[in-house]
């Protein structure tokens, strides 16, 4: 073993789990639901490999471990660390492999992840946040809210209820005036855990940010605005409830929040943080998957020629067919914005312009997609609405396609851009292919927005 390799082999041994209160575990619960590879010791590859993938069947084995059943709260040394539940299970814990082999938690190096202590996702606590802050802005009435009217409502949610193996709920409700504030929020266990703590402790920044950038939503935008004063001016009892509901399937819609008043749904929003890209995917190689992914996207249809191309069961040639598929299919839309043909264009666009409504809202009208800042220092956000207003916008660019690939075995890039009546030209859509090897393989097509898809579908700053 080299001297390098010695210093670096940090592992995951239950001295580390431990540690930070449990966070390292969500870590890396999170990475196994997710199916992502966990790196190896060095001096444990030559057994396992580089990396492995663990099955997700022993998520429910880590917890009980070190969580036990869910009823009684966790409870930690002085320095913070977790106390296990149960030592024993965690002394005979071993975690099966996709492969079928069997490693302990030690075998797994820890890595930057790990190290970064952060275990949720900032997009998923950006719902929990503009929830809070559309509660808080239903109670006080008399003036725009603050921070600290958001954490103040955080902190008074009740002790959330494990629901399946990784979500949790909680309902708070309060009385304003004569009007009732239910505000439901439910979240993956470790972006739940991170939201709460943070606002009965110390403040991650990305937190704060999405906090501050809710606060500046809240109070400037005009759809809560008007809400909020149809309340106060009804002076008979109102029935309000936000719903922050980022993990229930149910629904069948884009939105991860709901307005709801007296029973009617006023308000619909999808959520993001941060710098924003993707706002749709498609999953699966099967040659009628792809040809339903560029239909719904473009309204183009796939050559049936290239069906031959495609191996069930196979995802890494299924893979290579996929790139052949693009480069088609970009010869194709090439082919209609070619020239002064202004009819085949505008055809396209209608095309186009239904194919991007649908990825961002999936038919539900009404949904604007809102993306919150996450810098406490320049907090902000953007509301996008993907309805007439942006198909009259998509009118005033010229499109033109086109094709990046670094050839066989590399992802498949399809980019639309738009030029400005200021002769700019700038990206307003990409769709990508992307393999992942974990398992038996997978593909994602991915739709990522550009900053002219941006800035055309934007109806409110701040």
């Amino acid at each position: 073993m080299r001297f390098y390799e010695i210093l670096n082999e940090a592992d995951l041994s239950n001295s580390e789990l431990v540690k930070h209160q449990g966070s390292y575990i969500e870590i890396l619960i999170a990475k196994i639901e997710k199916g992502e590879p966990l790196e190896v010791i060095p001096s444990e590859q030559d057994k396992y490999g580089e990396t492995v993938t663990i099955d997700p069947s022993v998520i429910d084995d880590i917890r009980q471990a070190y969580f036990g059943d869910g009823d009684t709260p966790p409870t930690f040394q002085d320095n913070g660390s977790l106390i296990p539940a149960n030592l024993k299970l965690v002394k005979e814990l071993r975690l099966k492999t996709t492969d079928g082999k069997v490693v302990r938690t030690s075998t797994l190096q820890k890595t930057a992840e790990f190290k970064s202590g952060k275990s949720y996702n900032t997009g998923d606590v950006a719902e929990g946040s503009l929830g809070a802050a559309v509660a808080a802005a239903f109670g006080i009435r008399d003036r725009e809210i603050t921070e600290d009217d958001v954490i103040d409502i955080l902190r008074k949610m009740p002790k959330g209820k494990l629901v399946g193996k990784n979500n949790m709920f909680s309902t708070m409700e309060y009385r304003a005036e004569n009007d009732t504030i239910k505000y439901v929020l439910g979240l993956n266990k470790a972006s739940f855990t991170a939201l709460i703590q943070a606002a009965n402790g110390k403040m991650p920044s990305d937190i704060l940010g999405v906090i501050r950038s809710s606060v500046r939503y809240v109070n400037h935008n005009e759809g809560v605005r008007a809400s909020v004063k149809y309340a106060v001016d009804d002076k008979g009892p109102n029935s309000i409830e936000i719903n922050a509901d980022g993990v229930s399937d149910q629904r069948g819609v884009k939105a991860d929040l709901f307005l709801t008043m007296d029973g009617k749904t006023v308000n619909l929003l999808s959520l993001k943080a941060g710098d924003v890209k993707q706002f749709g995917q498609v999953s699966g190689y099967n040659f009628p998957q792809i040809q339903k992914f560029f239909s719904e996207t473009f309204g183009v249809s796939v050559d049936p020629s290239h069906e031959a191309e495609f191996a069930e069961g196979d995802a890494k040639t299924s893979f290579e067919a996929i790139r052949k598929v693009y480069a088609d299919v970009t010869k194709k839309i090439q082919s209609e914005l070619a020239g002064d043909d202004n009819t085949m264009e505008a055809k396209f666009v209608e095309r186009l312009y239904r194919g991007i409504n649908h990825h961002a809202t999936r038919g539900e009208e009404g949904v604007s997609l809102v993306i919150l800042k996450n810098t406490p220092n320049a907090a902000g956000y953007a509301e996008l609405k993907f309805g007439q207003q942006l198909r009259d916008a998509m009118d005033t660019v010229d499109l033109d396609a086109a094709m990046v690939s670094e050839g066989p075995g590399k992802p498949a890039k399809l980019q639309i851009y738009g030029t400005t009546k200021e002769n700019k030209r700038i990206m307003l859509l990409q769709v990508r292919s992307n393999y992942k090897s974990e398992g038996k393989g997978y593909v994602r097509n991915i739709v990522e927005m550009g900053p002219l898809l941006k800035q055309l579908a934007a109806i409110q700053k701040g």
